[in-house]
């Protein structure tokens, strides 16, 4: 918006650097590498069509020092954060279950359509459209991810699984959002603090590989990962679908956290 009105051919490099600065100096490190990034493309995109002499923000730098997250939740932290999710109310009750349950991305869940969904063969497939890496993605729903979505309430003015309660439009309705104010509620009431929604991923990768004993070709699979952790002769055996052992190795997940929560019940 702060560049909204200006002519293309007359933003300069400072004007980027001085955008760039507030976003990060408002707190915002990493929205202000992203918002860089997008403008970089944006500009490269405009120069290759002649639309602009050259790309004013080419050699802008990042302001910001990302650093890798390596938070994984512990059995007990899982367990308390899904006691507390059966607690919420639909939509972000059964939503944030279904989260953990099929290890994809937040956004990606938020947005799944009964379309794109084959209960009969307990399968999801999301397009390429509106996954990461583009690839459309095949995902193998467990017992308990069919139990969930089972139950669920259908509306016939929209296809999405978790429809937001208003729409912009009329007759436009879209995904649920507002996730922060879920996760606060989440935090609050299971005593969980310090993670993020998408730590769900990281939580299968490490568990399901180290206890459960799934290989990190087929937890690869079941994220989506295009390239993952494995080489040598384990990337070629990771080149296929794999989608037995994916199915697999998500109900042995299911069941592992359905494990956790009885044992805390008892």
């Amino acid at each position: 918006p702060k560049l909204a009105k200006r002519k293309i051919e007359d933003i300069k490099k400072g004007d980027i650097i001085r955008l760039i600065d507030s976003i990060a100096d408002s707190g915002k490190g990493t929205q202000a590498n992203r918002v860089l990034a997008h403008v970089k493309r944006m500009f490269s995109w405009a120069a290759k069509r002649d639309l602009v002499r050259a790309n004013p923000a080419a050699d802008v730098e990042k302001v910001w020092r990302e650093v890798s997250r390596s938070r994984v939740l512990s059995p007990a932290e899982i367990c308390q954060i899904m006691l507390s999710a059966r607690a919420l109310d639909y939509p972000f009750g059964p939503y944030i279950r279904l989260l953990l349950l099929v290890a994809q991305r937040r956004d990606e869940v938020a947005a799944m359509r009964w379309s794109e969904t084959d209960l009969a063969a307990k399968t999801w497939t999301i397009p390429g459209s509106r996954t990461k890496n583009r690839d459309s993605h095949q995902v193998q729903f467990s017992n308990q991810a069919m139990d969930i979505l089972q139950v669920l309430p259908r509306f016939e003015d929209t296809d999405f699984v978790f429809p937001a309660t208003s729409s912009r439009t009329e007759g436009d309705r879209r995904p649920i959002s507002g996730f922060s104010n879920a996760k606060r509620r989440l935090d609050a009431s299971s005593g969980v603090g310090g993670w993020r929604f998408h730590d769900f991923r990281r939580a299968f990768a490490s568990h399901a590989t180290e206890r459960l004993g799934v290989s990190p070709a087929v937890a690869d699979k079941v994220l989506a990962h295009r390239t993952g952790v494995v080489r040598g002769v384990a990337a070629v055996y990771n080149r296929a679908e794999l989608l037995g052992e994916r199915r697999e190795a998500l109900q042995l997940w299911a069941d592992w956290l359905d494990e956790l929560t009885q044992t805390h019940e008892q």
